[in-house]
């Protein structure tokens, strides 16, 4: 007959649950640590309107490097909404560092991506109105065939 030892395996998921404590504590201490040393926000406190305010800022500059990054910052918020209009907006903003970087970036690529989802969740919410916005999204895409099909959804009723 086989007797197991059950002393070990209680002691060693007891130090797999410590040492998971352990991590999540450091974890969470180091990025509390770093957002006061920086003064970074997390990223839930700051709304995608405040986002995109600082693409714009930084567009305005023409900073390309900073509305590259407070435009990933903006999409990563506006994939967590439910409407079309975030993704539009993040994907107007694609169009706009684009055109400041001359073409040498893939943002018009990331534009046409999100015109595309942002095109999902309109028909879905049955907005005309947003389907003749992201109608002129793909018109700026020069995707004048593909813009006038999503006109036709519009007019015709989603």
């Amino acid at each position: 007959m086989v007797k197991r030892r059950w002393g070990f395996g209680v002691a060693a998921v007891v130090g797999v649950i410590c040492a998971f404590g352990l991590v999540v504590g450091v974890s969470s201490e180091t990025a509390a640590r770093r957002s006061r040393v920086t003064g970074a926000e997390p990223r839930e406190a700051v709304s995608l309107g405040e986002r995109l305010r600082a693409v714009d800022a930084a567009l305005a500059r023409s900073d390309t490097d900073g509305a590259i990054s407070e435009w990933h910052e903006a999409y990563a918020s506006a994939l967590g909404t439910a409407g079309w209009e975030p993704l539009a907006d993040v994907a107007d903003r694609a169009m706009r560092i684009d055109a400041l970087s001359g073409g040498a970036t893939r943002y018009r690529a990331e534009a046409r991506t999100l015109y595309r989802f942002a095109l999902f969740r309109a028909r879905a919410a049955h907005s005309a109105d947003g389907l003749r916005r992201l109608a002129g999204g793909f018109s700026a895409l020069g995707q004048f065939e593909f813009a006038e099909r999503v006109r036709q959804m519009a007019d015709g009723g989603v």
